[in-house]
């Protein structure tokens, strides 16, 4: 096996032959995938087949992709990322994302496996009266569209954090500036300050609060 964090994607066993139209993978792209020595057992049918109808054992067992099934677009660095989000995902928004729906996503690399889930999918729809293309493409694309618009927001938040990194090579000792709060001056780190404003936002009097608890007073000797 491949020290890389390799996908789990049902290995088919060396004993069994099914049928695919999948191209086989060149060699500069095994790297990263499993090979048949290590496979893991599947569910088979009468005639000896891989049983991928399993949705109970779908869902139990990750998939490992290997060179019979990847396609010539099969990027296992890209794959582990996109099978880590489909965990967070999963975990994070299980009663919003129809779990056969992350399913689906998770095999999608196993052609044999996507056509299963798929008429899984259709069972659903018929079995409330749905017609299957408004099911998966209406119904059920709802809180995916809505989850995909999320990026903008989630790429707006890891700028806004990125922005206040310090620079390599710059000194980062704070920087402070003196304010008057309320009628009083203070020494306010402006690090600090655009951290708060990030935070308070337009709540001017919580800003204040904050920063008065904070920052350090200045107290100006008086001359006799």
């Amino acid at each position: 096996m491949s020290n890389k964090k390799d996908v789990i994607i049902p290995e088919v066993p060396a004993t069994i032959v099914i049928e695919t139209s999948a191209p086989a993978a060149p060699a500069e792209m095994t790297e990263g995938l499993e090979s048949t020595d290590d496979a893991p057992l599947l569910p088979t049918d009468a005639n000896g087949k891989i049983d991928f109808t399993s949705r109970a054992y779908l869902e139990s067992h990750k998939p490992v992709v290997t060179v019979e099934f990847a396609s010539s677009k099969f990027d296992p660095e890209r794959e582990v990322k996109v099978q880590a989000g489909l965990d967070a995902v999963a975990e994070l928004l299980a009663d919003k994302i129809n779990p056969l729906v992350i399913l689906l996503a998770r095999y999608w690399e196993i052609k044999p496996a996507r056509t299963a889930i798929k008429k899984m999918i259709d069972a659903e729809a018929k079995s409330k009266n749905i017609p299957e293309d408004r099911y998966l493409q209406i119904d059920l694309r709802k809180n995916v569209d809505t989850l995909a618009s999320l990026s903008q927001a989630i790429d707006r938040m890891k700028y806004s954090i990125t922005y206040f990194k310090p620079r390599a090579g710059v000194d980062s000792k704070p920087v402070f500036q003196m304010m008057v709060i309320d009628g009083t001056m203070y020494n306010v780190d402006l690090n600090v300050l655009a951290a708060a404003k990030l935070t308070f936002g337009e709540d001017r009097v919580a800003l204040k609060a904050h920063l008065v608890e904070i920052s350090q007073k200045v107290v100006i000797d008086e001359l006799l």
